[in-house]
């Protein structure tokens, strides 16, 4: 019963082209194509039980999303997986070219290396032996592709929680105007967010909602204001705007 409703659950939150069209991208991409990286910690002091809690926080987040989590754990030990997840950010940013809000972590796991014996010292001048764990943490992340970055973020409205956070405090603090409330209001709160959903689900019945028009119009607007600050820098320096890739 609890899986036919969590089938259910996810089936109410897409909403599916009416018809396949052949030129368009796919919706959703192999994850082993290649792009993904790799990221190993060797060498960790846990025991297997904490590695797999944190292999269960880190699965499926985005990588900020991640960071922002493990800084939040009142914890000194996960200061490794911290450090992990920012050689992660910063390899596939300066090395790479990546985007951060679309590098996605979709792989995560502990595994079990070796043993440490050393002699330690205890009560009523007592020595014994201590064994410590120096076991290992493999990380896997991949740039997630703009079709399925729209179909997370504009469909399923699964917003990553510093993306909303961010936008939150922009409109508090009156940074943007009315124009750029009224594109971001199916990503600010949940209240936003389930109004959209039910407007999307509305529109697909009453077929007006064109999946690949509004996703190709959600790609441009993406491009268009990633390459905000580039151009703006240009048009300070009287150099003509780039053309953004179709």
């Amino acid at each position: 019963m609890v899986h036919e409703r969590q089938r259910l659950t996810r089936k109410a939150r897409h909403v599916w082209p009416r018809k396949k069209d052949p030129d368009e991208a796919p919706i959703f991409y192999e994850k082993m194509d290649g792009t993904h990286q790799t990221f190993t910690e060797k060498e960790i002091r846990l025991g297997l039980k904490r590695l797999y809690e944190f292999q269960r926080l880190l699965t499926g987040r985005q990588l900020v999303d991640a960071i922002d989590w493990c800084e939040s754990i009142a914890r000194l030990k996960s200061q490794v997986m911290l450090k992990l997840l920012n050689r992660a950010l910063t390899d596939c940013v300066e090395k790479h070219n990546m985007d951060p809000a679309r590098i996605f972590i979709w792989w995560a796991h502990g595994t079990r290396g070796y043993f440490v014996k050393s002699l330690r010292k205890h009560t009523r001048g007592k020595f014994g032996i201590q064994t410590s764990p120096r076991h290992h943490f493999v990380l896997k992340v991949r740039q997630m592709p703009l079709e399925e970055f729209f179909h997370r973020m504009y469909i399923l409205n699964k917003i990553p929680r510093p993306i909303a956070a961010d936008m939150r405090l922009a409109v508090h603090e009156g940074r943007v105007g009315n124009h750029m409330k009224r594109e971001w209001a199916p990503y600010l709160c949940a209240n936003s967010r389930f109004r959209h959903r039910k407007q999307l689900k509305w529109l697909d019945r009453t077929r007006q909602f064109d999946y690949y028009e509004a996703r190709r119009e959600w790609i441009h607007r993406y491009k268009a204001n990633g390459m905000r600050a580039s151009t703006e820098a240009r048009e300070a320096r009287g150099l003509p705007p780039l053309a953004i890739a179709q």
